[in-house]
């Protein structure tokens, strides 16, 4: 999956080494689009499988109003989550 240019990274490449927690903190301090993009992949083969995986366990939740549709979590066309399931 491509990253939008406008996306903060942090310039990981192909193979690079990395541990979990750079990756989480990256994501969740920076929002680096591609180490969410690299968590994803690790539990997952694929953006899609990934993004199937989380709306599953939304529903799983009880989460009835949010629908995921990329690992990153900016806008994106179908993508939303309502008040109350974020609360």
């Amino acid at each position: 999956s491509s990253i939008a240019s406008d996306v903060y990274t942090i310039g990981l490449k192909d193979n690079e080494e990395v541990t979990y927690y750079d990756l989480l903190e990256e994501t969740l301090l920076k929002s680096a689009g591609d180490a969410a993009l690299y968590l994803a992949l690790s539990v997952s083969d694929s953006e899609d499988e990934f993004n199937k995986l989380v709306n599953d366990k939304a529903k799983e939740i009880g989460l009835e109003n949010t629908v995921f549709k990329d690992s990153i979590g900016l806008e994106k066309e179908g993508q939303y989550s309502s008040a109350y399931d974020i609360s």
